[in-house]
Order: C-alpha cells, then structure tokens, then sequence
C-alpha cells in the first residue's frame, strides 16, 4: 500500500492528512484502519461496524495468513457475513489514542472525528464531543444479522460477564456454519 501512497503524498512527512477516509471491506475493516492510521490522519473518519455487537463488546475479525485467502474467494456482497468487521466498542478502544471521538453511528458505520476538528464539528451539529457509545448505540437504526433477541440480550445484561461466552458461541458456530472455520477473532471488554 505504501507504494501507492507515495504516490499521492509524495515523501512529505506522516502522518498525511486527510479530509475524509471511508473504509467498508466486509471483513478486516479495523484491522485496515488501524494500519492506516499508523501513515494518515483524516479529519472525519467513517468506518462499517458489526451493530449486533453492541457495547461494551469489543470484537474484530482478524487475518489469517493460510485460511482468509480461502474465505475472500467464497465473499459474495448480498451474503450475510455476520462474523466480519469490528463492534463499535473495539473501533473506539483503537482509533482513541490517534485523537478521534465518536460523532454518530448510522445503520451499518460509526463516524469518527479527530479532536482538531471537535469545536467546529461540536458548533456546526450542535453536539458535545465525544458522543457516549452507549447512548448513540440506544438512539440508532440498526442493522442486524443476529436476531435482535440476541443483541438485546447482550447489551442489556447485568454485566458483560454473564453473556460473553455466549457472544463468543454464537459467532463460533457461525463461523463453522458458513465454512469459516478456524475464522480468527478478538473479544472481550
């Protein structure tokens, strides 16, 4: 990627900046922007996140080196993939220490903005940065490929203890289910 991106911003030094950086892979999505963030700094950053992972469950889906080649060739964009991307607490648990603070979440992205911007984003929207994930997850239309029982169980649970395990069947029998396995990923909170 880097040979690319010199191409564009020449050998002035990182990290670059950006105005907007929109990243929607179906699969890796964080992972990307984690690596990106490392060469580029965009003002506003809107990334796709898994919404039936709700808060605080910080879940990512991760490469693998001899089994994801396998699993990009069977992708198909009107297939479910209910096991890929990240959950908007693990996108907020990375892209924080680079100085980005959630704005939103739409149906399928989170939106992100860099804290140089904050007061002018905070004076146009009318809005106190950063916005509670918990708050923006309860007011947002959702889209899910989990039964909604599902996902309320999991946000509403008395603490994330007593549903993690769960969580973390349901994708592993997903993965198994859709020929994914071993399929890497991380959750916890």
């Amino acid at each position: 990627m880097m040979p690319h991106l010199t191409l564009i911003f020449g050998h002035s030094p990182k990290p670059w900046a950006l105005d907007v950086l929109v990243v929607d892979v179906d699969g890796v999505d964080c992972l990307i922007v984690e690596e990106l963030l490392q060469i580029v700094r965009p003002k506003i950053l809107q990334v796709e996140v898994v919404a039936h992972i709700p808060p605080p469950f910080r879940f990512s889906l991760h490469w693998h080196a001899s089994h994801s080649p396998d699993w990009d060739r069977f992708y198909h964009a009107d297939r479910f993939t209910p096991t890929a991307g990240c959950s908007l607490s693990y996108a907020l648990h990375k892209f924080r220490p680079f100085g980005y603070d959630l704005l939103r979440l739409t149906e399928h992205d989170a939106v992100f903005v860099h804290q140089s911007i904050a007061k002018v984003i905070e004076t146009g929207y009318h809005v106190k940065l950063p916005q509670d994930e918990f708050q923006c997850y309860r007011n947002s239309t959702l889209w899910f490929q989990r039964p909604a029982s599902y996902v309320r169980e999991w946000f509403f649970a008395k603490h994330p203890s007593a549903v993690i395990g769960r969580i973390w069947s349901n994708i592993s029998f997903l993965n198994v289910e859709m020929g994914r396995e071993p399929l890497p990923f991380t959750l916890d909170f």
